[in-house]
């Protein structure tokens, strides 16, 4: 727990700390932005619109090498657990969704747990038809999340194969992907 979640209101002086493991090489965060080799990711979000897949270069010791940007389509409270629709296929785009973080605006509001849903379809999204699957990832997000709210989430990098040494040359061995 960190004192911006305790006291939610400092954020407006200081940004959420962050794993810098999670994210790609050459990550900082501001108060309402997080920024990539010097690049502002709402600024990326405003030029090319959501969702968004920004790919870095990776760091020599592997990890992250691209973020995903989306807007909250609908955000859904009944029953126990709040529903986030969002313009993304949430559970099938490999993000690391403990790290997923609210840009482009400012809350003081505590952090709670939303189920992150894609909402099948960004020019036909609805509270009543969520995605085909409720299997979606339980984020902690601010509890005043809004329709339009600008999400941004690390992506790990995808396991190299392990290459085969071979007297002559090295050839890659084959991997199953689960």
């Amino acid at each position: 727990m960190t004192l911006t979640d305790i006291m939610p209101t400092l954020r407006m002086s200081i940004p959420d700390p962050i794993d810098l493991t999670a994210w790609p090489p050459h990550t900082s965060t501001t108060t309402d932005d997080v920024v990539v080799e010097g690049l502002s990711m709402h600024r990326v979000a405003d030029l090319l619109g959501t969702p968004c897949e920004w790919t870095t270069t990776p760091s020599a010791r592997g990890g992250c090498a691209r973020v995903v940007l989306c807007r909250v389509s609908a955000v859904v409270h009944d029953g126990d657990e709040p529903i986030a629709l969002v313009d993304c296929a949430a559970g099938h785009i490999g993000a690391d969704w403990a790290h997923a973080r609210l840009i482009d605006r400012i809350s003081v509001a505590h952090k709670g747990s939303f189920r992150v849903l894609g909402d099948g379809s960004t020019a036909h999204a609805r509270p009543d038809r969520p995605a085909r699957s409720v299997d979606g990832p339980v984020v902690s997000l601010p509890r005043d999340l809004q329709v339009g709210d600008l999400l941004i989430v690390p992506c790990p990098a995808p396991q190299a194969p392990a290459a085969r040494v071979t007297a002559d040359h090295r050839t890659p061995a084959s991997v199953a992907r689960v």
